[in-house]
Formats: C-alpha cells, sequence, structure tokens
C-alpha cells in the first residue's frame, strides 16, 4: 500500500520544481526500492527513508514498523522530462526485498508549465545596480612581489566534510610567510575558531539567493570591502558560495572554485533553494560557472555533471588529500583505555558497524537501519552506530523505527562529533549509504584506519573502490542490496576482511597524498594570480624547505638560530619569537593583525617583564619544570603566561578566554614548522568531550570554583592556583579542588588584584609535585583555614 502525494494534478507545475514526493509500504515485507515512471519509461531511483508520521498513525499502517520512515522522493535531472510534452503520465512502481511490486498514480496526468525562460532584465534595473558596482571598483591594480593575498569563500563553518577539506587547504597555504588568507562564511561554527587559530582572518556575512536588489546589494557591499584588501585570487569552496565567484570575477580576480556536490546544476538549484530562488539569481550562478578560471573536482562523475555549465577545458579532476600524518600520530598516541571505554557501551564482542556523517535525507541512514534490521538476527555480535545526529524529523523517524523494530540494544545514534579519529579507531565496518556524494572524507578516513568499508556504489564511490578489492559496493536507494551487502561483509573470515582493509588502505595512501594535493592547490592559485588567463594545471609546487624564505633580523635569536634550527626538532622560544618578527614582517601582517593586542613586541614577548605583576607570576613560574609538559591556561592573564610556559619548555598550551591578538600569534606559530604546537580554544566542555588531557592547568583568580574544577578535571599531573589573601574566592577555589589533589606547596607571592596573592601549585601527589617542582622551599607557608588562605 502507499501513495504519491506530489506533484498535484488540479494546476501546471513548474518543470523546474517538479517533485515527486510519495510513501510506499509492504505489510509482511519491506520496500527494497521504488522506481519512477514518466509515461510508462523508468527514469530514475526515489530516495526512500523519509519521516512520514501521519502514515505511522494511521490505523492502515497496522504498526508496521517501517511506517515511520516510508517516504519516499524523486527530483528529475537533465534529460528525465520530455522537451515535446506538457503532458506526462507519472507512476512509481515498489519493489519489496523478495521481488513482490505495486504501482501507485496520480490517477491522472501531470500538466507541466513550458520551461523556465532566461531572466531577462526589460528595464534594465540589474544591470544598472551591476554598473553601479562596477564604477566602485574601478580597474584593477597589481602588486608585485609582496606575496599572495586570497579571498576564500565557504558555505558554512560548523561541522562537516566540506569544511574540513576547506580547513586543511587554508592550513597548509597559510605555511607560506608570504601568503594572507581571509575567509568569508555566512554560517559561523567551530571551524572559525580554528581559522583564526592558523592566522586567517574571518568575515561573517550573509549570501542572499531572493532577488535582483538584496543580490546586488551584498555583491557591492563584499566588492567595495574587497578591493580595499587588494586580493590576488578567490579560492570558492562548494557550489553554494557562487556568490564569492561571481564577485571576484567583477573584482578581475582569477577564481579557483572546489565543487563537491554531485548534482547537475538545475538540480542542485531546486534541491536548495525551491522556486525561493530568483531566475535572476540562478542566472548569476550559471554566469560565474561559465566565468572562473578553474573548477576542482574530487571525481570525474562529477566533473562530467558540470561539463554542459562551463568550460571544460577550465575543469581539473583531484582525489582529495587526507591528513595521512594527522591519522597515523593519532593512532600512534591513541590510549587503548579510551576505546575501552567507548566500547564498553557495547557488549565485549561486538562486531561495531559504523556510520559517521550528519544524519539527514542524502546520507541515507533511514535506509541503512532498514538494511540492517533485515540481517541482524543473523549475526546476533553486529551492532550498528549512527554517529552526526543533530535532531529534526529525519533523526526522529530513525528513532521510532529503532524502537519499533526491536533494535534498540542493537543500534545507537550519537551526536555530531568534532573527533571522528576516535570513532574510527574502534570500528571493526565502515558503512556509507548516501545516495548522492562526490567523493566523501568519512570513507577515505575509514580506509586509512584500515576499515573495510561498505559504499553505495554513487558518483565518485566506484572511482575509489573496486568491488571486493578494495572495499564492497552496493546500489544505493535499494534496502534489499545494502542488506545483501553487509550480510557479505559480516559473514567473511576475518581475514578476507584484513585483506580488503589492507588493500583499501594502501589505494588510500597511494591516491590521496595531501601534501601533493595542498601543493597543487596552491601552485594553482599562484599560477592565476599571475596570469588569470591561463588554462589550469594540477601540479604540484615543488616542496619547499621550512624556513627557506625567511631572514633572521639581528636579536638574540640569530645567535642561537644556527644551533637550535635543526631540521625536525621544535625551536626554542627566543629562536622562534625572533623568526616570528622576521615572518610578520615578511608577510605584510605588521600592526593590521595586531592591533587588538597592542604593539608588535608586546605581542612577540619583548619586554614582557617589564609588567612588575607579570614579572612576579613569571618569576614563580620559573621554580617549575616544565619541559615536555602540556599546559591548560584559564584566565585573565591569558597569552603573556602562555609565552612563559612555552619559553620554559611546555610542549602544547591551549588557552581559554582567549584575545583575538594572541590567536593570531597561536596561528603564525602553527604556521610555523618544526616548532611547540600552539592552540587555543574557548570551551572547557569541548575539550573535556574530544578527551583532551594535560599535565597542568594554570588558573586565574578571576576564574569561578566551577571553571576551575572543569580545568582541574583536564589536568593529570597538577593544577597552579592563583590565591588572593583575602578573597573568598581564591579560597573556594582551593578548597574545591583538594581532595583530587593531595600535595601542595606555594610558588611565591605575586601581585594580585589590588592586593598581594599567592601562586600555590596543587599536585595530585607527592611524586608529581617532586617531578614539577625540586625545591619546595620558598619563604612563603601558606596553609588553608577555615577555608581561608593565612600566611605564616
Amino acid at each position: 500500500m502507499g501513495a504519491l502525494e506530489q506533484p498535484r494534478t488540479d494546476s501546471p507545475v513548474a518543470r523546474e520544481s517538479l517533485r515527486v514526493v510519495g510513501w510506499a509500504l509492504f505489510l509482511h515485507s519491506a520496500v527494497g526500492y521504488v522506481d519512477i515512471l514518466i509515461d510508462g519509461r523508468a527514469v530514475g531511483r526515489a530516495r526512500l527513508g523519509l519521516p512520514r508520521t501521519k502514515v505511522r498513525a494511521s490505523p492502515a499502517a497496522g504498526g508496521h514498523p517501517a511506517a515511520s520512515v516510508c517516504g519516499f522522493e524523486w527530483i528529475p535531472g537533465p534529460g528525465d522530462l520530455p522537451d515535446d510534452r506538457d503532458r506526462i503520465c507519472l507512476e512509481a512502481r515498489a519493489t519489496s526485498v523478495e521481488g513482490e511490486t505495486f504501482e501507485l498514480s496520480l490517477g491522472e496526468e501531470v500538466l507541466l508549465e513550458p520551461p523556465e525562460p532566461p531572466f531577462e532584465d526589460g528595464d534594465g534595473y540589474a544591470l544598472g545596480l551591476r554598473r553601479s558596482t562596477e564604477r566602485l571598483l574601478g580597474p584593477r591594480t597589481f602588486r608585485a612581489g609582496e606575496g599572495t593575498r586570497v579571498l576564500a569563500f565557504t558555505h558554512r563553518l560548523d561541522h562537516g566534510g566540506a569544511q574540513r577539506y576547506f580547513f586543511e587547504q587554508i592550513r597548509y597555504l597559510l605555511q607560506d610567510p608570504s601568503t594572507l588568507c581571509t575567509v568569508v562564511a555566512p554560517i559561523d561554527g567551530a571551524w572559525r575558531r580554528r581559522l583564526e587559530t592558523i592566522g586567517a582572518d574571518v568575515h561573517l556575512t550573509t549570501l542572499p539567493a531572493i532577488g535582483v536588489a538584496e543580490y546586488e546589494s551584498a555583491v557591492a557591499q563584499l566588492a567595495a570591502w574587497a578591493r580595499l584588501q587588494e586580493f590576488d585570487v578567490v579560492f570558492a569552496n562548494t557550489l553554494d558560495t557562487f556568490l564569492g565567484a561571481d564577485l571576484g570575477a567583477r573584482l578581475g580576480l582569477p577564481v579557483a572554485w572546489s565543487i563537491h556536490e554531485s548534482f547537475s546544476v538545475p538540480s542542485w538549484w531546486l534541491a536548495a533553494h525551491g522556486r525561493d530562488g530568483h531566475a535572476y539569481v540562478r542566472e548569476r550562478l550559471e554566469h560565474a560557472l561559465r566565468q572562473a578560471s578553474a573548477l576542482i573536482f574530487a571525481a570525474d562523475a562529477t566533473r562530467r555533471l558540470y561539463e554542459p555549465s562551463a568550460d571544460p577545458s577550465r575543469m581539473v579532476t583531484a582525489p582529495y588529500g587526507l591528513e595521512l600524518g594527522d591519522i597515523d600520530v593519532f593512532r600512534r598516541g591513541f590510549d587503548p583505555s579510551r576505546a575501552r571505554r567507548r566500547r564498553a557501551a557495547f557488549p565485549e564482542d561486538a562486531v561495531l558497524l559504523l556510520c559517521l556523517g550528519t544524519i539527514n535525507a542524502r546520507k541515507a541512514q533511514a535506509v541503512l537501519v532498514q538494511a540492517f534490521g533485515l540481517v541482524a538476527g543473523r549475526h546476533p555480535s553486529a551492532h550498528l552506530v549512527l554517529v552526526g545526529d543533530s535532531g529534526g524529523g529525519y533523526s526522529d523517524g530513525i528513532r521510532t523505527f529503532v524502537a519499533e523494530a526491536g533494535l534498540e540494544g542493537r543500534c545507537t545514534l550519537v551526536p555530531v562529533t568534532s573527533d571522528p579519529y576516535s570513532w574510527h579507531e574502534v570500528a571493526d565496518v565502515f558503512v556509507l549509504s548516501s545516495d548522492i556524494e562526490s567523493s566523501p572524507i568519512s570513507i577515505l578516513e575509514a580506509m586509512a584506519f584500515d576499515t573495510p568499508v561498505v559504499a553505495s556504489n554513487v558518483f565518485g564511490v566506484p572511482e575509489l573502490i573496486e568491488d571486493g578489492r578494495h572495499g564492497y559496493l552496493c546500489e544505493a536507494s535499494d534496502v534489499a542490496d545494502l542488506a545483501r551487502c553487509l550480510d557479505r561483509v559480516l559473514s567473511a573470515d576475518p581475514a578476507e576482511r584484513q585483506r580488503v582493509a589492507r588493500a583499501g588502505a594502501e589505494r588510500v595512501r597511494r591516491r590521496h597524498d595531501p601534501s601533493r594535493y595542498a601543493r597543487s592547490l596552491r601552485r594553482l592559485l599562484i599560477d592565476l594570480s599571475e596570469d588569470p588567463a591561463a588554462r589550469p594545471s594540477w601540479e604540484p609546487e615543488p616542496e619547499r624547505p621550512a624556513y627557506d624564505s625567511i631572514e633572521l633580523e639581528d636579536s638574540p635569536a640569530s645567535s642561537a638560530a644556527a644551533e637550535d634550527g635543526a631540521e625536525g626538532q621544535a625551536k626554542p622560544w627566543p629562536t622562534v619569537r625572533g623568526e616570528l618578527r622576521a615572518l610578520i614582517r615578511a608577510a605584510g601582517r605588521a600592526e593590521r593583525h595586531v592591533a587588538d593586542a597592542g604593539a608588535l613586541d608586546s605581542l612577540l614577548g619583548y619586554g614582557f617583564r617589564a609588567d612588575p605583576a607579570l614579572a612576579d607570576r613569571i618569576a614563580c613560574l620559573e621554580r617549575v619544570y616544565f619541559t615536555g609538559a602540556t599546559v591548560l591556561e584559564v584566565g585573565s592573564r591569558l597569552g603573556e603566561v602562555s609565552r612563559a610556559v612555552r619559553a620554559l619548555g611546555a610542549e602544547i598550551v591551549d588557552g581559554v578566554q582567549f584575545e583575538q591578538g594572541l590567536v593570531t600569534l597561536a596561528g603564525l606559530i602553527n604556521a610555523y614548522r618544526h616548532t611547540s604546537r600552539v592552540s587555543f580554544h574557548a570551551d572547557l566542555a569541548e575539550l573535556a568531550a574530544r578527551g583532551e588531557r594535560y599535565d597542568v592547568a594554570i588558573v586565574s583568580a578571576t576564574v569561578g570554583a566551577e571553571e576551575a574544577s572543569k580545568a582541574a578535571e583536564l589536568a593529570e599531573r597538577a593544577v597552579i592556583l592563583e590565591l588572593p589573601g583575602e578573597q573568598a574566592q581564591g579560597s573556594a577555589l582551593a578548597a574545591a579542588l583538594a581532595p583530587g589533589f593531595t600535595s601542595r606547596t606555594p610558588l611565591g607571592e605575586i601581585e594580585g588584584i589590588g592586593e598581594p596573592a599567592i601562586l600555590m601549585l596543587l599536585a595530585r601527589d607527592e611524586e608529581a609535585l617532586r617531578d614539577l617542582v625540586a625545591d619546595t622551599g620558598s619563604g612563603v607557608s601558606p596553609t588553608l583555614v577555615g577555608g581561608e588562605v593565612q600566611r605564616a
């Protein structure tokens, strides 16, 4: 049983917005797939698993467990609708997993509107707005020998595969001190902080698609701002950023555009904007594609979709680079106890099937849970984990199905995570059930983790995986075929799964070298900035030594540079500090980047002992042996203290409650290879959720007891507290932490907020205390009396 609900037959339907929607159920079986027929000819397979709460509530559904996810939809692609007829007969044919079929019909023909005509600017309104912007811009001026300034657009900065890809490319570009990068995005998220940390400027703005005036106004505002920045090239990420590509062309800048969406342009426009998208704005999208200097695709199958919309000679196919080094470092340092804790939520002998990606209709997790339900009985140790839940009707439908199909305890939904590697490390099989993908990063990661992969055979996936050799392939939007594939991999002996996983890992490591990809992108951007008319090529620039373009000024660091600059080793902070000054000068960052933090010398640490209060703190901290320690700092003195503990040998510094100028400094340090890694975060809860741990936490008096306790939970060896003598808050901090830190010593007296204070080290035990502070005598011996700090 079932029904076709859309399109309507009582009025003409626009070809550009036609969408077939319905639902289907087999009362004693499961729907395998649904084909769409036009005038009796099968033209495509519908997307399955859409939520249907009303069907579930209907008595006719008979309590079928799949009633909550029995919806389907289909959107026509190029050539699916006849051009020579304005009436069509639409039907849907549902096929069960056993091969039974039934057909659904609208009962009447669908009347199609004529194809949408191109946008016509009859009154010249749009042209007038564009010319106003052109007059504002004037001719482009070229800068010689001043490095490369990149204007980068991305669709959003929250979690997602395309966002991660974007971050990695910007991170590599900024390793060159002569490159500046400004990122523009309409939606904020966690990646903004990370981009700022590596030295990118981030500008949040809207990218409207609702009308001529709104679109042109946004272009004009961005154009006026961008012209003053003297950018050299535009890098756009995802099709959503077409306004940025359009802007680049109007600025006279070459545009390199990385497109991940495996849609034709008309299909993408309908999926993204429906009938709300203005015809003029769509025309600007199509114009931007035709004007782009280079279009970059991860798969040939995706590239072919865009050949009717752009110049094929401007297109390159480049398999994504994967951060294999980061994965290897993670795996070497992975704490087995974390794996045990994660797996403790599942039976000891569980075979974990991992699906990692935002839970939505395109990823087809509802199809996956139905397929898993068909094989779960034959494989009682299998457990399916869906990581990527952000709520909503689609997730709710899956939860209902899991409950009503008796899969509770066998299928788990987990929220979106910023730590995918920890899940990859514990997975036995990775499953991707999407009906649209180009070349998903999650598959590449799984293969790099030596995990066998089950994936739907869509677009770029078969270019990566040969069935049975590098992984296992199934048909998309087909519950029965996915179930067959799951049964195949779960029935395989461990040796076969290991063989397939090993072959997949070798293929990824040969094909997806991140350094080669990033160097090729950088070479492309530089070539285009020098000659915008050049045909794009995808050849990497030669690898260069980490410091080849830096000339050190005469400073205390210079004399140590030759001795301390051995490749592959972390340089001491004084050396890094001197080189950073040269780096900032060479890159043209100077005051523009450090205005928020004051003078350049102050930001880089010169003369920081001139502040008496800070000098006291640093003198106290010099009593602590920080070499090789990892440090978390929380509080108002962030930055100055961070520099001090790095100078004393700390390997990693994470700071909470940062200032923008300090983030810039961290980005510059990160851009340098062979130096201590420095990162700044604004959220203790995020650090805890990621499983971060530190040797020492430094907590200032401005931090409340609750935040101090959170920081202390992340500290494995000790906490350093600033304790005001007469303030209850300082006493409360020490009292709150006392049970977990049994050994303590004062580091010395400091100038506090309006009165003297004590810097106190609280260690987990005597051994940690001895390791961190060799001399525990200080002439100041405070004790806790009645919850207050008293001086002897």
